[in-house]
This record gives structure tokens, sequence and C-alpha cells, in this order.
């Protein structure tokens, strides 16, 4: 379950910020991908959470990270470098939202099923 209130807006905290575009930066430079970033989606739209790289007007490769949120790059991959880029955008994902995966405890009377 996905609480609402734990939506990552703009001003998500800088430290989980800092995380992702660092694991971001890293995976760029690993497999020489030209951008990598993290969206969440909400209804039939992607917003943007936070990444790294240069912008390219080509539509992105991307993978699921479970619940609402998912893994963008621009790039070519191979298979097993896939499942290594999303086994760590997974755990880097549990490191910024660890309560995401214990259930809401916030007082919002809005959730979505993620």
């Amino acid at each position: 379950m996905m609480c609402i209130s734990n939506f990552p807006t703009p001003h998500l905290a800088g430290q989980a910020r800092a995380l992702i575009e660092a694991h971001c930066q890293s995976w760029c430079q690993q497999f020489g991908l030209a951008q990598v970033y993290l969206v969440y989606a909400l209804g039939r739209r992607r917003h943007f959470v936070a990444g790294y790289g240069q912008p390219v007007i080509a539509r992105p490769q991307q993978m699921s990270l479970g619940g609402q949120f998912f893994l963008c790059w621009h790039g070519l991959l191979q298979t097993a470098e896939q499942e290594i880029l999303v086994k760590d955008a997974e755990a880097m994902l549990a490191a910024c939202f660890p309560n995401d995966n214990q259930g809401c405890h916030c007082t919002s009377p809005v959730h979505t099923d993620g």
C-alpha cells in the first residue's frame, strides 16, 4: 500500500533526492547510459522524482520497481545488466522510502494500492 501523503513531490527530502541522484549517476557511468531516472505513476501520468544525465528526446526504456515506481533509462542494456540495475534500484527505493513496504502510518484518508 502506498499512501498518497508519502507521494514523492518536488519537495522530496534532500537526503532521499541526493541518494537517488547519486545512484543514477553511478548507473549512467557503470552501464554507459545517457540518463537514468525514477518516476512515480499516478493514474496514467508519470511524475519525475529524481535522476541523472542529459535529457534525451526519445522514449525511455523502463522497468517497474513494484508499486507505482518505475526506473527509466536511455541507452542499451543486456538482460543481465537490466536485472542488476533493477535489483540495485529496488534496494535504493527501499532505503529512500522505508515505510512504504510496511503499510501506511499516516492520517490521510486517500490511499492507493501499490
